[in-house]
């Protein structure tokens, strides 16, 4: 009886372990998927932001072709089609930031593409809010993947 005992207390306890070790394995994976989204995306959001600065101080080409081309680096960036990969994989926190980097980008997009140019005023504000929504994307995102917050 007592080996019984003991054979059943090894394999319980054999299986309690694997399945500790499994979460742990699981939860490790579904981080380090979070973090490689994560940082695609930033690095998207980032060429977009940039691309539009550029095409904002180069005056010299004309409405219809600087609208062409903000179009064009908008849909190339892959900002859009990442931003569907995040939210099968990102906390709430994480998802309402990105909508909230959405609506600053396409607010900033917009402005660029009926002609502001880095001069104006409104592109500096939309350029601005753009800015801190981004901001507060990357401080949720560190806090999700328990990195020290930015200094």
């Amino acid at each position: 009886m007592s080996t019984g005992l003991g054979a059943l207390i090894g394999v319980g306890s054999t299986l309690a372990v694997d399945r500790a070790r499994s979460r742990r394995d699981k939860e490790a994976r579904d981080e380090q998927l979070r973090r490689q989204v994560y940082g695609e995306y930033l690095i998207a959001l980032s060429r977009t932001r940039s691309q539009l600065r550029d095409i904002a101080h180069n005056v010299q080409d004309s409405p219809e072709d600087r609208a062409r081309q903000v179009r064009d680096r908008v849909r190339e960036s892959g900002a859009y089609e990442l931003r569907h990969q995040l939210q099968l994989c990102a906390p709430t926190e994480v998802l309402a930031l990105t909508d909230r980097v959405h609506a600053a980008l396409r607010d900033f997009r917009d402005q660029v593409l009926n002609g502001a140019t880095s001069q104006d005023e409104t592109y500096r504000a939309k350029r601005e809010s753009y800015e801190a929504a981004a901001r507060a994307l990357r401080e949720a995102m560190r806090r999700d993947l328990g990195v020290a917050p930015e200094a």
